[in-house]
């Protein structure tokens, strides 16, 4: 659910930027973009922070990889360090981006159009709370530039992410699938392939109480529903299913 929603907020800032690019009339107004930027500017560091939060909790020994992975993008990667870091910023302080630029620019002998959405250096700097990475970055631009495209970083960043999540889905394969495949096995045998159905599971499981005998009744999932929760694995090239035969 969280994923889907960092990735909902990505692909909804590109859908924005190329209506932008579509309509030149909006560059005077940088409202809808800015909108969308916050929310994925906003969004993505609550990913992360559930991400490691999940790690912390469900894969514990696995923690300390998974951090260093992320710390690696932290130290080494000054659109991870930015955009990490400017959630503050666009909700305490003001908006990301400042001005919108379309230009005609010539590639491989062909003039093609770009739009570029850009922070300023002279606004962010206004905010004296300012987190000291992103000032160390903008004291670091040549003088005499103030703009910064922003929708590059953001590529970068939400792959950044993206892999971060990936290694996450490899724990959880790594810690739960030999017992996946024994379950299904166990439907299948059963054909308990597409019905719904409900088993009993102690008390422990759920409740504390007095009751040595009590048990509650639980919807499991069906052989289907578990073959297409493990499809995303498969789309994302981190599991191989062979055909039955």
């Amino acid at each position: 659910m969280m994923h889907g929603l960092f990735t909902g907020e990505y692909r909804e800032i590109n859908v924005c930027a190329e209506k932008y690019f579509n309509t030149p009339s909006m560059t005077s107004n940088p409202y809808e973009i800015n909108r969308n930027a916050i929310n994925f500017i906003s969004n993505s560091l609550l990913f992360i922070e559930y991400m490691e939060n999940l790690v912390k909790k469900s894969f514990s020994s696995s923690f300390t990889y998974w951090k260093t992975m992320q710390s690696n993008f932290f130290d080494n990667s000054v659109e991870y360090r930015i955009l990490y870091n400017l959630r503050n910023h666009v909700q305490h302080a003001g908006y990301p981006i400042s001005t919108i630029h379309q230009k005609l620019v010539e590639k491989e002998g062909i003039e093609v159009k770009e739009i570029a959405f850009c922070l300023s250096k002279h606004e962010l700097s206004k905010n004296k709370g300012l987190n000291r990475h992103i000032k160390e970055y903008l004291q670091n631009l040549p003088y005499d530039q103030d703009e910064i495209s922003i929708m590059p970083m953001i590529s970068i960043y939400s792959a950044q992410i993206e892999t971060l999540y990936l290694q996450i889905l490899c724990f959880f394969l790594e810690t739960y699938l030999d017992d996946i495949k024994v379950y299904l096995k166990n439907l299948e045998e059963q054909k308990i392939i597409e019905q719904r159905f409900v088993a009993s599971i102690s008390k422990e499981n759920y409740l504390k109480g007095n009751i040595e005998d009590f048990q509650l009744p639980e919807e499991l999932p069906s052989a289907s529903s578990i073959q297409f929760f493990l499809k995303d694995f498969v789309d994302k090239d981190l599991l191989k299913i062979s055909p039955q035969k």
